[in-house]
């Protein structure tokens, strides 16, 4: 983000989950875009962004979405759809780079009519879009800076990927 703003970049940071958003300074994805409440897995709908976003968004170089693992593919589609339409262009995302952030061992929040195969299929992944990013691997934690986080952050890591508890947790 600093990198991007070094350069003279106009950088929107958005996230799916509140939490995220606040992290980053940045806003929730329904905010910015207008998205809509979709109550299940049938469910579509329009963006309805705000005038001061869609000026934003139009002079935006780059746009950064956090948590995008949790990015149900519907709104992927209609964040990419809203942008193409603003900036009146076919290019993808309206020709604004986009960076995606995430750990893909999260899923998208269930939906109404949702089982865990549905959940998995609402992935951001299944976007026609999603095969045109670079993708890149960090290996290095940068938010956790104090040693005791990072040791605690390695271990509850270790726990997620090997599947099952190997953490002696005194009582």
């Amino acid at each position: 983000i600093w990198r991007c703003a070094d350069r003279d970049k106009k950088v929107v940071v958005v996230a799916f989950l509140a939490n995220a958003a606040k992290i980053l300074n940045g806003e929730t994805a329904h905010r910015v875009f207008g998205l809509p409440i979709l109550q299940s897995i049938e469910d579509t709908g329009i963006c309805t962004m705000k005038r001061m976003y869609r000026v934003v968004m139009k002079v935006a170089d780059v746009l950064i979405i956090d948590e995008i693992a949790t990015l149900p593919v519907k709104y992927f589609d209609l964040i990419e759809k809203e942008i193409q339409t603003l900036r009146e262009t076919d290019e993808p995302f309206g020709g604004i780079k986009v960076i995606c952030c995430g750990d893909f061992a999260q899923t998208a929040p269930p939906m109404s009519g949702m089982d865990r195969v549905a959940v998995l299929y609402s992935s951001v992944k299944r976007s026609k879009f999603w095969k045109q990013f670079t993708r890149v691997k960090l290996c290095q934690q940068q938010r956790l800076r104090d040693e005791k986080i990072r040791s605690f952050a390695r271990e509850l890591s270790s726990v997620k990927h090997d599947g099952f508890w190997k953490m002696k947790v005194p009582l």
